[in-house]
Order: structure tokens, then sequence, then C-alpha cells
């Protein structure tokens, strides 16, 4: 039997100073190199530091594995008073000894798996003590649970070496311990401020294994929904399953008990992969066919394995929660209902609804009010957020999770959750004859509200979505995130930034100047200061001093406090704004966007594409007097017209100086605007996109989270490093966004069933390859491969063979157009481990990593992090070149 222990001493190195999310460029050891033996005397260059220099000190964890970082030594009041919150975010490296020993009797046995959880640090990696042992090894360096989210299952690490069975082996563990601020910023007394004391918490255990036991249940995962008067509140069914080992496919699921009459039965949405060690969250619809009372679901869960005839089976015993119905006579105030559906055709998501008091006055309820949680937030497993809001006599209250507690900031998959939820229970009370006096119109706009981060994102999806959002409530909300680097090239520095634009709030502030706004701040907020708020207002009201936005700042609150959203004036507001009709356009207003995809209508106008991706596009439209619509683009490539939107008692528009007329154009409603060839002008033509049938460059690689579908990652056969990587992309995606992945080998996924909705993809490899030879001989970008090399412009990037260690470890991150489906590609590729470990690290797990469409990186970024790029950029329109928001060293 293996036995595994973790010292308790840890070596800490730092504090470095970083910007946000900077360490995803910079190896997560900086500045140490793992592979050459510590000094533990020497000294390090740190602006942070007395002297310029820091120095390695020590530290010890608890039994709970909980390791406190402090650096006392360090001025970090004077540095904030300079500086504000940046000043805190720094960079340290912790390195620790873990122990693997056996018991007699000795014997071949199998070389352990580590299952390892980090929580509140960025990466972790295991290597051997014994560094002869450790040369040609590339470290894997695993993502940490930074947010320490909730329910989140440990990592399985596979040792770098294995250990020796009659003696002890030990290995080193390096943790990038990375402080960010606000992301992790829990407020505490200003007097200890200046102490930054946090804690890292590290376990690490093996697991108990039955040998006859390959796929088992991770009831932690499991997504239910509860049933109210006996009928589910929701379709969608979620059983956590995890390979224990090998490759195994689920296929069936079937009710223990299961006969004709059943009142309820199971069927498996889609048959789902799991990878080694991968865990997924199967999908099951659940249907109905008249009221079921019973306690639990005992389910059998058939899978097969790739290498065995014989299937696993596996019984599982899910629980239900049953409801009263809400309209009883004592109608109570506190009353939620926790709901499912199907996030992105087939990941089970739970949400939670709070129904009205009251049936509906007319055939549907007033707007229904959608409920944005703050930044660690549980909505599922703690009922404080969705206590602290009152019940409405005719609105339905829609609180999302936002994918997790974090989630994406409101951005992104966690914006689609918000309006898928609110979609769901459309359907859900459209269902069910029982609930016919509570529905709700098809897809509904709604007033917003939310607090914090919740609060942020009510100014995200109100600017991003208008024509949804009847008004707006947000609390204690800061206005973006912030990056930079050291020491960069300027028009790298604008390239990056520009991957931060589509977030930046107050950029798209020109979107809500008629919405109804009223924003609320605590008067002494010491989490988000008080100013995000007064300048959200301030900036609404520059653009349009008429402008229906107001702003209560109470005086003596904290960051969170109930009467935010129990105050009268709150509660008026609210009241008020569920009633409202859907806005008329105004005599002027403007339309601004980042992101076609990430944005919606305004007023019936919708941006296509942009001229130069990566720059911000406008239309500015003014409707004169005889009632006319004169629009005015900037930076705008293509655009649609909703007629009965924009002016339904007219049938055309101006477009500087061209009318465009709904005679010209087969639809009696929409018309698809798009700018000539020769940007001579504009032509119009039926609501469809006529360039390329190319799905549009995203501008930044995050937008690969956004699939219409689960993840496919494509690695090559018998590739244990990219399994490895795919892996880690896949755990940490199922950890910060319950996002699922499934994992194939390119001859498994040129098999996969058409019929599903084409989710976006990853493709993992080095250029012989064939699924990344099939992507750059297919996808037309450029990008071109010449025998191995990469070639972007006609310039090569990357070599294979005898060449300098520079180009074999220089790594590609890039998106691409799928060759045969309206789907995005994002290639991580190098020709050397530790290049495929960089373009790993940049793969854009969260909010504020600056990815754009394309990085070219070497060994330059491990130390000098962003400015160590060697290229970056945007495409532009059609997947072609980008001169403008394009750099290349």
């Amino acid at each position: 039997m293996w036995h595994v222990e973790i010292s308790k001493d840890w070596d800490v190195l730092g504090p470095f100073p970083i910007h946000a999310r900077e360490q995803y460029f910079l190896s997560p050891s900086f500045p140490v190199n793992v592979h050459e033996p510590i000094d533990l005397t020497k000294k390090y260059p740190s602006s942070y530091a007395d002297g310029g220099n820091v120095s390695w000190t020590t530290t010890t964890s608890n039994k709970a594995g909980e390791i406190k970082v402090a650096f006392p030594n360090i001025r970090w009041q004077s540095l904030r008073a300079t500086e504000g919150w940046a000043a805190l975010q720094h960079h340290a490296v912790l390195r620790g000894t873990l122990t693997v020993s056996s018991t007699p009797p000795y014997g071949i046995r199998e070389t352990p798996r580590l299952l390892v959880q980090l929580l509140q640090g960025s990466f972790f990696t295991i290597i051997p003590s014994d560094l002869t042992k450790s040369q040609g090894i590339t470290p894997r360096w695993y993502h940490g649970n930074i947010y320490a989210m909730e329910r989140a299952l440990p990592q399985a690490v596979d040792l770098p070496v294995p250990p020796e069975a009659s003696k002890q082996t030990q290995y080193t563990i390096f943790i990038s311990g990375d402080f960010e601020v606000p992301l992790t910023y829990v407020p505490i007394p200003s007097n200890l401020r200046h102490r930054s004391i946090r804690s890292i918490g590290v376990n690490i255990e093996l697991p108990t294994r039955d040998p006859s036991t390959h796929v088992v249940h991770e009831p932690t995962q499991d997504v239910m929904c509860e049933f109210v008067d006996g009928w589910a509140f929701g379709n969608a069914l979620g059983i956590g399953m995890r390979s224990v080992d090998g490759w195994w496919t689920v296929k069936e699921v079937t009710l223990e008990d299961s006969n004709p009459d059943n009142d309820i039965t199971l069927r498996l949405k889609q048959e789902t992969h799991l990878a080694p060690s991968q865990t997924r969250i199967i999908p099951i619809v659940i249907e109905q066919h008249s009221a079921f009372c019973g306690g639990e679901l005992r389910i059998r869960v058939r899978a097969q394995g790739q290498s065995t005839l014989y299937p696993s089976t596996v019984s599982v015993t899910v629980p239900i929660k049953h409801l009263e119905g809400w309209d009883g006579k004592d109608r109570p105030k506190l009353y939620s209902i926790k709901a499912s559906y199907f996030y992105a055709h087939s990941m089970p998501t739970n949400f939670v609804v709070v129904p009205p008091l009251y049936r509906n006055e007319g055939e549907v309820s007033k707007a229904p009010i959608l409920c944005l949680h703050g930044a660690g937030v549980d909505v599922i497993g703690t009922p404080w957020w969705v206590e602290s809001l009152p019940r409405m006599n005719n609105s339905w209250l829609v609180i999302p999770t936002g994918r997790t507690s974090w989630g994406l900031d409101w951005h992104g998959p966690s914006a689609k959750d918000a309006w898928g939820s609110l979609d769901a229970l459309v359907s859900i009370a459209e269902a069910n004859l029982a609930w016919k006096d509570w529905r709700l119109p098809i897809n509904p706009s709604a007033v917003i509200l939310g607090h914090s981060n919740g609060g942020q994102g009510t100014w995200y999806l109100a600017s991003r979505y208008p024509d949804r959002v009847l008004a707006a409530v947000p609390m204690a909300g800061y206005i973006k995130s912030q990056a930079s680097a050291h020491y960069m090239d300027p028009a790298l520095r604008a390239i990056l930034q520009g991957t931060l634009t589509p977030d930046d709030n107050d950029l798209f502030l020109s979107n809500l100047v008629d919405m109804p706004v009223l924003a609320i701040h605590g008067g002494i907020d010491d989490n988000v200061p008080v100013w995000h708020s007064r300048e959200y207002i301030s900036i609404i009201k520059a653009l349009n001093p008429n402008a229906n936005a107001t702003y209560r700042e109470d005086a003596g609150q904290l960051h969170w406090y109930p009467e935010a959203i129990t105050h009268p004036d709150t509660l008026a507001f609210i009241k008020k704004s569920v009633s409202l009709e859907v806005r008329k356009p105004p005599v002027e207003f403007t339309l601004t966007v980042a992101n076609p995809l990430e944005s919606g209508p305004m007023y019936g106008l919708q941006v296509v594409s942009l001229l130069v991706p990566g720059r911000l596009g406008r239309l500015k439209v003014r409707i004169d007097d005889r009632g006319f619509a004169h629009i005015s683009p900037t930076n705008i490539s293509a655009f649609l017209v909703d007629l009965s939107v924009l002016y339904p008692s007219q049938d055309y528009v101006n477009l500087t100086g061209i009318y465009v007329g709904t005679d010209l154009v087969q639809s009696p409603s929409t018309i698809y605007v798009v700018s000539k060839q020769d940007l001579s002008g504009w032509q119009a033509n039926d609501a469809v996109d006529q360039t390329t049938g190319l799905p549009r460059p995203p501008g930044r690689a995050q937008l690969i989270l956004t699939s219409n579908a689960p993840l496919t990652i494509v690695v090559p056969p018998n590739a244990v490093h990219e399994l490895s990587i795919a892996l880690r992309i896949a755990h940490i995606l199922e950890v910060y966004h319950k996002l699922d992945t499934s994992i194939l080998t390119f001859s498994e996924y040129a098999l996969t069933n058409s019929d599903t909705p084409p989710g976006n993809l990853v493709l993992i490899g080095n250029t012989a390859a064939p699924s990344v030879k099939w992507l750059l001989q297919k996808s037309p970008t450029p990008w071109s491969l010449r025998e191995r090399s990469l070639f972007l412009q006609g310039r090569a990037v990357t070599q294979a063979g005898q060449v300098t260690s520079d180009f074999l470890s220089t790594a590609v991150v890039s998106t691409f157009p799928h060759p045969s489906l309206p789907s995005t590609v994002l290639l991580l590729s190098s020709n050397e481990g530790a290049g495929l470990e960089r373009a790993y690290r940049q793969f854009p797990l969260r909010t504020g990593v600056t990815t754009p469409d394309w990085l070219v990186m070497s060994e330059g970024v491990d130390n000098m992090g962003a400015a160590g790029l060697d290229g970056a950029g945007t495409w532009g329109r059609e997947w072609v070149w980008n001169e403008p928001m394009s750099w290349l060293n």
C-alpha cells in the first residue's frame, strides 16, 4: 500500500509585484528555475522591499494543510498610499516536500496517482527532489482553485517519475502563490491591512481504489431541480461520473424500478465520453406523465470501456426535494424554487426562482427581475442572497448562478447563463397547465438588479443587451478590470489592452442614456470604492443631461447592507420599472459595440461586424421631423435594422445620404446593411450574412468559452503530455465555470455525431499532429504550414528539427474558423514540451487574461511576462491579416 505525506515546513520567496492576471504569462516559479539547485541565501530583485531585494523565508502549515503567508517587512501601507489596491497584488513562490512510501510486501504495483487540492494559489507542480532524475522532464503546472470554489473536486496528478517501492521517495512541490486584489480581497480592518496576511490551502491524498471499479459516482457534482406539487421544475438532471482509469463512454441510463406505468422516465440526452481520471456531469432528460411523489430516483448508469468488452454499471440514488405550490393562503415571503435547464444544449444547470405572490393580472406576468449575485456567493448552497430579495406581487425573481459563485464576472458564459435561466423559466411555466396563471411572455424584457460583482454585471448586461432590459439597479458595482505589464512596446500594450475593451463598462454607457437606472452605493464601502458608482452616473449625465439615471449614496453603509434593496426608494423604482412598456427610440441615440459576438440589439439595430476588429464601433442615429431615421456608422462593416422596432411607421432609413427601402429586400421588417467592398457606400440585402459563411473572428480567445455545446478538446493518439494538458483544462473549466468538455483523438472527433449542435473546438499538438495539419490546411487564415514550420503572414514563427532552442520552444495560441462548421477553433501548439506548457497557461480561463486572437511566445515570457511576447494580434474581417491590430517582434 502506498502512503503520501506532505511536509509542514515551507520555504517562501517574495513578494514580487505583478499586475492583474500577469501570472499567466510569467513562469509560475518566477524567478526560480525549478531544474536548478535552490540557494536559500540568494537575494532576488523586488521593488516592494526596502533595499530592492527579497530572500527566502520560512513558514509552516497547520494540520488542515493551511499555509499562512505574510511579508511583515514590506511597508504595504506606504505602497498603498501611492498605488492604491494595485500595490497589494504580488507574486510569491512556495516550496515544500512530498514523501511517497509503501508498506510490505513489496512487489510490482501501479504508480500511485495523487488527488491534490490547492486553494487560493494559482499553480502548482511536482518534480523529483533528486534533480538528476528531473533532467529532461517538463514540469507540468496544474491550476489551483484560486477562488476556493465550492464543490470542487481534487485534481488527479500523475507523479513525474515512479516512486521506489522499497524506500521513501521525495518530491518537491512548487506553488505559485499569487495575491490578487480585489479579486481575492476580503475586507479587514484598515489598521491590519498593511500586514497582507493570507492563507493557501494544500491537501494531497491517495485515492482508495477497488480494482474492479473503473467508473464512480461523484455526488457533489449532481444537478437536480426541486419538485412543486409533484412536478419537476425543469427538465434537466445531471449525474457526476468519474473515470478511475481508462476511456469510457456512458451509453445508457435507466430507472431501477422502470415500468411502462411510471410517473417519470429518464432519457440520456447524449452519450458522454470520459477520459482517464476525468469527471463529467451526465446529461439526462426528465420526462413526466403525471405527478411524482417519490423521495428519490434510483438510477443505473451503464458505461462501455474502450479496451474491454464488459460494461461498467453504477447504481446512483438521487434524492428529491418536494415543495408545496406557492399559491397558498399564507403566501410566505421566503419561498424559492431550485430549477434546472440545459445550458448550451447539454449541460445540466441549476438556477433559483421566487414566484410572484399573486396570479397574473393579464395573460402574462409583469416583467421578471434578473438578480445577479456578487463574487463568491453560492446561490445554490447558501440562501442569504435569495433571502435578501423581496418577493414581488406580480413579477418573478430569477436568480442565475452565472455558472458558479465567481463565474466569468457575468460576461461570456455567465451572461449566457443569465439569459438562459430567464428563458428556461418561460419554458417551464409554459409546459405545465397548473402554472398557466404565472406564465411569462416569450423572450421577456427584464429589470436587472445586482450587487458588487453582480452590480458590475448589471451594468454589463444592461449596456450590451439594451433591448432586453427595461431598467437597471446596480449596487456597489465596479467599472472595469485593469491589466498592464512592465516595460512593454506601446503597440503590443495597445493590442493586449484591446482584449479588455469588451469588458470596460464605461465605454458602453451611451447604450444606457435612455434607460431608467438607479445606482446605489454604501458611503463608506471598503471593498468597491464609492467613486465607481459616482463615475458611472457622471458619464451617463455627461452623455445626456436629461438621462433617467439616479444615484443614491447611503451614508455610513459598508459594502453590503440589506437596506440597499429594501429601501423604499429601491422598491418604488422596481415596482414602477416592472410595469414599463418597451422603450421607444429617442430622437437621437448611439449604439456602441466592441465585439458584435458579445452584444445585442438596441432599438432594433444590431452590429454584425466591424471594419477594424479590436476597435470600437458606433451607430449614431437621428430621427428627423419627418420620422426618417438617419444612421451614421463608425468602424462598422455590417449591421441589421429591424424597422418594426426602430420606427414602425416608416419603411426606410437614411444611411449617410442613401435611402434603403424595404422593397429592396425580401424581409418586410429586417434588413441587412453591409458596406461595399471599396467602402464607397452601403447596400442592403436580406437578413442573412452575405460575406463568407464563416463564423466571425472572436476578437479575443476568451470567446472560445461561449460555446453552443460542450467544448471538444482534440489530442493526438497516445500523446501523454497533450492528454495531460487536455485533462487539466477540462478540470479547471469544470471548477471555475461548470463548463463541460469532451476529450477525443482526431480520428474519434471525425466520427462524432453531426446532428448535435456544433460546439467550439480546442486542438492541442505539435505541427506533426494530423489535427493541426488539417486545421492549417483547411481553415483560411494568415497561418500556413511548410513541412513542420509555422508561418504567419509569410514569416516563420516556429520551426522543427535542428534549430535553436528558442524556435523549438516557441508556442502559438490562435483562434481559427472551423473548416466546416459554424464554430470557432482554438489552437495550442508547440514543438517542445515547455512551449506547450506556455500555451496551456494562456488558455483564457478568467476575465482579465489578455489573450487576443493570436499570440506567439517563447522563453522570454517566463521572466518578462507579457513584455516578452514575440507577437500578438486580432484578426481582420473574414479572418484576414489586421495590420493596425497586429504586432510581431
